[in-house]
């Protein structure tokens, strides 16, 4: 439509009110009148519409960016939009007379939402950052290079939406200080997400709606004159009217079209309404993270005073006590807090080096290089905690090569080998009940030698793995039944699941699986490679390389940062609350705090042995180091 009903307040104007439209109908056809008698793209350098000017695109981009040539364009920079981490690429960010476009240096767009669809735009303060929220999309953030550009861009699409939207303005937020914009924005690109059809108007276009409008004006003015009026205003003679002649043409208009501006008072107030619900909702959405960290404040302060220890204890929020046995201690499973005490461990020589390990109901199960598994009782003996005489109860000899993974239940143990086998073993007689072999790819002889399975995981009814044949399995340990997933083009070697949800990864991918699709949700490519070890919890996967990088990310996101935390390889990580465990080949076991990337310190320094394998309980570590085992209670 060409004029609507709006008054000064925002609200609809009632029936009859041809004359009370007044400033708002010139609001809507002021650009008619100031209008050159001539129209050409010659005479109009700018959008009368909107009256922003026109830009055309820098010489150093007008190969790439031709097909903006001769269309209506308003802003055109380079801007950087966060990938992964702290690492920012370019690209290039404009805004036409419909939509904002994000699109990379070569002219790929990746992101195209219309100005209609932006619901807020939210500012972080004391940075260029800009992000936009719309339910129509997923939201979006960019960096800018200053703050006079960014300011820039938000003034620019005002002025946009204002003449779409008929006078409204698009919400502005500006965050706290100390809160970052992607805790209030949807980054995660939906799975069934598909990019609109993008529109670009030609200034030709331009021109023509132009003309179209001021006829419709006449037109308007022509059927709703009076039966004595007999002059029809004339394309020439609009913008030469007397005030008088004007505020009488203006009126006509009015009256003439009171009927689709009530019509058009329902659509408004939903929008209106629209609008309320949206600030409830972002109004909550503050509420929740602001009660989310007093709540956290409160966990840890509340765990530091309920620990009564002898001398100063470094704390670290992440999980639980591990209580000493030569100092009174209390342990808080409820609470999401590490503590560092100094406890000599318990050592058992198991003569052959510990690849891998895990501890249930007081028996260790270790893995060891000629593909024996031994179980150890671990019960306690006495006040001080465990004997330094464990004895060896069982020795499984099943496997044909290298353990190189080991998980338990109350009743079941499952092993994986580079025999290719999964193995499961019941507990109580010792006996192997069940081999899992992953079936060959249809491109492969049902001959083929089995390909090593280096990592599994176990939620109690199904089992996933990943090896060297490059697929995710998942197996139900009901039925045996088994379901193969293709996505990488490297052997996998690290799975971690958690509910409906796994995280797999090879030399430089990371893979995040809906299980009850079996589809990829997310890819992450890790530029510098060397993935060698993750853990997941849902919303947080913790990965591990060679050379000693440690990355955290953030799942939801696909964002991650990298920490600098070893000086070799990493073997082996644990998330524990809001804490993360790494064993490197550096001969240290060091702690994390995930929430702010920060160190906390190294809890064991096992030289000459390198600590290839860890596992953390609720009252137990056990780290295994070289053909030693260290347990501490």
């Amino acid at each position: 439509t060409l004029f609507r009903s709006i008054g000064a307040d925002g609200q609809p104007l009632p029936q009859g009110a041809g004359t009370a439209v007044g400033d708002s109908v010139d609001r809507q056809i002021e650009w008619l009148r100031n209008l050159p008698q001539e129209i050409s793209t010659a005479t109009i350098t700018y959008d009368p519409r909107t009256r922003l000017r026109f830009v055309d695109v820098p010489s150093a981009l007008a190969s790439e960016f031709k097909a903006l040539k001769g269309r209506v364009v308003h802003f055109f920079a380079i801007v950087r939009k966060q990938t992964k981490g702290i690492d920012l690429e370019k690209r290039v960010f404009f805004i036409t007379d419909l939509a904002i476009f994000l699109a990379t240096l070569n002219s790929d767009v990746k992101r195209y939402i219309e100005v209609g669809d932006i619901d807020e735009i939210v500012i972080e303060p004391g940075t260029t950052r800009l992000g936009f929220r719309s339910s129509a999309q997923y939201d979006l953030v960019i960096t800018c290079a200053t703050h006079e550009h960014r300011q820039e861009i938000v003034s620019v699409l005002q002025k946009v939406y204002n003449y779409h939207s008929g006078g409204r303005s698009i919400p502005v937020t500006e965050i706290q200080n100390h809160q970052r914009i992607e805790a209030f924005l949807k980054l995660q690109q939906p799975p069934d997400f598909k990019m609109p059809t993008m529109k670009l108007t030609s200034k030709e276009d331009l021109i023509e709606k132009i003309r179209e409008r001021r006829d419709v004006v006449l037109h308007n003015a022509q059927i709703t004159s009076s039966a004595s009026s007999t002059q029809k205003p004339s394309d020439a003679n609009l913008h030469n009217m007397s005030p008088e002649q004007y505020n009488e043409l203006r009126k006509r208009i009015a009256e003439g079209m009171d009927l689709e501006w009530r019509q058009d008072e329902a659509l408004h107030q939903l929008r209106k309404r629209r609008d309320e619900l949206n600030k409830q909702l972002n109004d909550c959405n503050r509420e929740v993270i602001r009660l989310n960290r007093l709540f956290d404040d409160h966990i840890r302060d509340g765990c530091r005073d309920g620990i009564q220890l002898p001398g100063a204890i470094p704390t670290a929020p992440g999980s639980g006590v591990i209580p000493s046995s030569r100092g009174v201690g209390k342990f808080r499973p409820e609470a999401n807090g590490l503590f560092f005490i100094k406890v000599d461990p318990v050592q058992i020589n198991c003569e052959l080096d510990v690849q891998r390990l895990c501890f249930s109901n007081d028996f260790l199960f270790t893995g060891h290089p000629n593909g024996f598994i031994n179980i150890w009782d671990l019960q306690t003996t006495n006040e001080e905690g465990l004997t330094s005489e464990q004895p060896l109860l069982r020795t499984l000899r099943e496997h044909k090569g290298r353990v190189t993974d080991l998980i338990c239940d109350q009743a079941h143990l499952f092993s994986a080998s580079t025999d290719g086998t999964i193995r499961k073993w019941e507990l109580r007689t010792g006996r192997c009940v069940v081999s899992y072999l992953p079936a060959p790819k249809s491109s492969e002889s049902n001959h083929v030698s089995l390909k090593p399975v280096n990592a599994i995981s176990f939620d109690g009814k199904q089992l996933i793995s990943g090896g060297d044949d490059m697929r995710l399995c998942l197996w139900d340990t009901e039925t045996g039944s088994l379901f193969t997933y293709d996505g990488h083009n490297a052997p996998i070697l690290g799975v971690k699941r958690f509910e409906d949800r796994a995280i797999t990864i090879d030399w430089g991918w990371m893979h995040l699986w809906d299980l009850r699709t079996g589809r990829i949700e997310r890819s992450v490519n890790d530029k510098y490679g060397g993935l060698q070890c993750v853990d997941f919890n849902g919303a947080m996967a913790v990965c591990g390389s060679a050379g000693g990088d440690i990355t955290v990310w953030d799942t939801e996101r696909g964002a991650g940062e990298t920490i600098n935390g070893h000086k070799d390889d990493v073997f082996q990580v644990q998330i524990a609350g809001r804490a993360a465990i790494t064993a490197s080949g550096d001969y240290t076991v060091k702690m994390w705090d995930i929430d702010q990337n920060k160190f906390l310190g190294n809890f064991d320094e096992s030289h000459p042995f390198e600590t290839r394998c860890f596992q953390m309980t609720d009252r137990r570590f056990i780290a295994g180091q070289g053909q030693f085992v260290k347990i501490w209670t």
